[in-house]
């Protein structure tokens, strides 16, 4: 049996192909273990079956607002405590509005530099063997 720790499992939500890689190889990089999703239905499936440490939420997705699967989230009881991140061009003053953002939640505007993702991701992720200011990161 191997003495490493489990790496956090993080869920990325994003509809933009670059951005969702490049995303998903900061994380990678800085020791997650990350499930990247283009769309809601996607995300649905992939937290029906284990769940992640932490949900990188897009709010403007080809189906539909990712304010829906965050109530989603909130309202299942298997799901409520992850924390969302969530990422989005629009002002969080006004397409939030109709959120209830919980204590888990965190909300960080486009265009955002790595170096800020990986430090909102550390601070909502506490688990061993995520070092992201230890790692060079691209962008």
């Amino acid at each position: 049996m191997s003495d490493q720790p489990i790496p956090a499992r993080i869920l990325v939500v994003e509809d933009e192909g670059d951005l969702r890689s490049l995303i998903g190889y900061n994380l990678s990089r800085s020791g997650y273990a990350v499930e990247l999703t283009a769309d809601l239905d996607s995300a649905r499936q992939v937290l029906e079956g284990e769940t992640p440490s932490l949900v990188i939420l897009d709010l403007m997705l080809p189906d539909g607002s990712g304010l829906d699967l965050a109530r989603q989230i909130r309202q299942s009881s298997s799901s409520a405590g992850i924390p969302i991140l969530f990422v989005t061009a629009r002002p969080r003053e006004t397409y939030l509005r109709s959120y209830r953002f919980s204590p888990q939640d965190d909300y960080l505007a486009k265009p955002f530099s790595v170096r800020e993702l990986l430090r909102r991701v550390q601070a909502q992720v506490k688990l061993p063997g995520a070092k992201p200011e230890q790692k060079e990161l691209t962008s």
